[in-house]
């Protein structure tokens, strides 16, 4: 087990790509995001990462402390 809680990064949206979201759906995305969901042996800042958070496909980067989401779109 792990002797303290992982540190939590900042996210930021890119432009646009959370205008269709209710506050509720980005509150449960940055908070997913903020724990870093990578797995531990990744830590490239160049490489994009997807996955399914509430029903729509977030599309995100890491770099330093904080994770940049480039797109979301509603899973179809």
């Amino acid at each position: 087990f792990a002797p303290d809680a992982p540190t939590k990064l900042s996210v930021l949206w890119q432009k646009g790509s959370d205008s269709k979201l209710s506050s509720e759906t980005k509150a449960v995305i940055e908070a997913s995001l903020s724990v870093d969901p990578r797995p531990a042996y990744q830590n490239d800042n160049n490489r994009e990462y997807g996955c399914l958070i509430e029903g729509y496909n977030v599309n995100w980067s890491v770099k330093d402390l904080s994770v940049q989401i480039l797109a979301c779109q509603k899973n179809t």
